[in-house]
């Protein structure tokens, strides 16, 4: 594990100091609590009823638990929500960084969820995040009852030709990080809370480099719980159709989707989500109570 995340003390003020002004305005009630783990302290996000049964998400690199915010209040109807800050990425957990050619993301993981006292949980994660949560299924599958990921790293080749693109754009500022976001989240409608955030991120926090490990066959075979994976065609950061090639060859369960027209870092897919981890006519029935109520 390494250190040294932040370009400096200031930077790293900023980013947090946004990071709760973005809380500010969490569209439900929600907690903060920290864990201490055996990798470092922690910092977790929960939302919903405590009664609702668990959803566990993870969010990507470079970023932070509050990229669920546009999502949470759907989930919240049906979920006690738990949204993870990995530590080593520029959130509220601990400036340690794992070594993902070991077992430590997983193991880091799996003490959360045993503090936590969750036993069976539905575990969702975005490019990084999505390759804890196939990391951590394949290594606890007994304790995952569905899974979803979007974007995920690990299951497709990785694209390098964009690293110089990113390089160059960092030498831009504002305009730079904002384009590159752009390219990103090819696509999507971004805020310009969310630009903001982004530019201070890229100017004040040192990601992480190196390429993510490739799942064998065989790890993607033990997936035998349901999966969900969505992906973007346009994807700069992972080969999405070989990913879905390499999915649906191996992974038993498997639903999918492949979004013609977006990109990487896909955003407010929490209702093609839900109706994969309840059933389609359930969900509907609930978004009718709801409204009554």
């Amino acid at each position: 594990m390494s250190k040294g995340i932040f370009k400096s003390e200031n930077k790293k003020r900023e980013i947090i100091n946004f990071y709760n002004k973005i809380l500010k305005r969490w569209p439900v009630n929600y907690e903060e609590i920290t864990i201490n783990t055996k990798y470092g302290d922690t910092h977790i996000l929960l939302s919903g009823n405590k009664d609702n049964p668990p959803l566990v998400l993870i969010h990507g690199s470079a970023s932070n638990s509050a990229m669920w915010i546009g999502d949470i209040e759907n989930y919240v109807k049906y979920f006690r929500v738990y949204m993870i800050d990995i530590p080593g990425e520029p959130g509220k957990s601990q400036e340690l960084r794992f070594d993902i050619e070991t077992s430590e993301s997983a193991k880091w993981l799996d003490n959360i969820i045993s503090e936590l006292n969750i036993k069976m949980f539905c575990l969702g994660g975005i490019s990084f995040g999505g390759w804890i949560a196939v990391d951590y299924s394949v290594k606890n599958p007994g304790k995952v009852e569905k899974l979803f990921l979007l974007c995920p790293a690990g299951i497709g080749k990785q694209k390098t030709k964009y690293i110089p693109y990113l390089v160059f754009m960092a030498l831009l500022g504002q305009y730079g990080s904002k384009k590159v976001l752009e390219k990103i989240c090819y696509g999507e409608e971004i805020d310009q809370e969310a630009l903001y955030f982004n530019h201070l991120i890229s100017k004040g926090f040192n990601p992480r480099m190196k390429k993510f490990p490739i799942f064998e066959d065989k790890q993607l075979r033990s997936l035998t719980m349901k999966t969900c994976l969505i992906l973007g065609k346009k994807d700069i950061v992972f080969d999405s159709e070989d990913t879905l090639k390499r999915a649906i060859n191996n992974i038993p369960n498997l639903n999918y989707e492949m979004l013609l027209d977006k990109g990487h870092g896909l955003i407010n897919k929490s209702k093609q989500i839900i109706d994969f981890l309840l059933d389609e006519a359930y969900s509907e029935q609930c978004e009718k109570e709801a409204i009554i109520k």
